[in-house]
């Protein structure tokens, strides 16, 4: 069972009470109920007090509530704790708990204080353990409710991340849609190379099939072309490369890029040289 051990230090005197199934009795350091800080510190009287205890792990285990009337008492006390792996311990000004327990029940007539023994094991120490430990339990509570918002808006991001993951992917998937419909509004439409690159070209239909054309222009749907093709007769070809030539520089320059891909064996009639000039 844990023990706790309580500290009362007021005027340079020191009494210590220790905790017992549940009750406050005093703790007898060096035979004495109170002992003087003229001699001793209140850090000596913790030393003291783990000697008494003989605990393998020392005063880990062990509560210590110290309630004195100037913070200076309390000198030394904090590297003997942590020499002694005591981290469980509070102090608490003589004054504040006094005016508290006085409330819980007022001291009898012509009593001092920090000399009513009875009153200080039976009110005093249990009101500032209460209080104390309910503050732990308070602060503990709001560390749960921190932890537990933290958790849920590390959901929520979680969520938000997802589902603008999501959201990303179907972006980045109507993206490269638009992209491929624009690279290929960005290209001569069938209707334009069906009917310009037999012009550009002699037997163009001997050399290139139909669908190889259609995979070419990256469209689905294949030229209607007749087996075999009629070349085109010269009063044909003349009107062609007027087309050409009036044609805007935008498509102009399309077609040209397309030319390009083709194969190059292909025989340029000698009319339309001037397009790839």
């Amino acid at each position: 069972m844990k023990k706790s051990f309580a500290l009362i230090i007021v005027q340079d005197e020191i009494q210590v009470f220790e905790q017992e199934q549940s009750v406050w009795r005093v703790y007898p350091v060096f035979r004495e109920g109170r002992n003087s800080l003229k001699n001793k510190t209140a850090a000596e009287i913790v030393e003291k007090i783990n000697e008494y205890l003989n605990s393998s792990d020392n005063l880990k285990e062990v509560d210590f509530f110290i309630v004195a009337d100037r913070p200076g008492y309390a000198r030394g006390l904090p590297e003997t704790f942590g020499k002694l792996g005591n981290e469980s311990w509070q102090l608490v000004l003589w004054q504040s708990a006094k005016e508290r327990a006085v409330l819980v029940k007022p001291l009898k007539k012509g009593e001092t204080a920090h000399h009513d023994t009875q009153w200080l094991a039976s009110v005093l120490i249990p009101t500032v353990e209460g209080s104390l430990r309910y503050q732990d339990e308070a602060l503990l509570k709001e560390h749960e409710r921190d932890l537990a918002r933290h958790h849920e808006e590390q959901e929520k991001i979680k969520e938000a991340m997802e589902k603008l993951g999501g959201e990303r992917h179907v972006l980045e998937a109507e993206i490269n849609r638009l992209k491929a419909q624009l690279a290929l509004l960005d290209r001569p439409s069938m209707e334009q190379l069906a009917t310009y690159l037999p012009v550009l070209y002699r037997n163009f239909w001997n050399s290139v099939k139909p669908s190889d054309l259609a995979l070419l222009a990256g469209r689905y749907n294949l030229p209607e072309v007749p087996s075999p093709f009629p070349e085109p007769d010269n009063h044909t070809v003349a009107q062609m490369k007027k087309r050409l030539q009036a044609m805007p520089v935008q498509e102009q320059e399309r077609l040209r890029e397309f030319c390009a891909e083709l194969p190059s064996n292909l025989n340029i009639r000698p009319e339309m040289r001037f397009f790839f000039e």
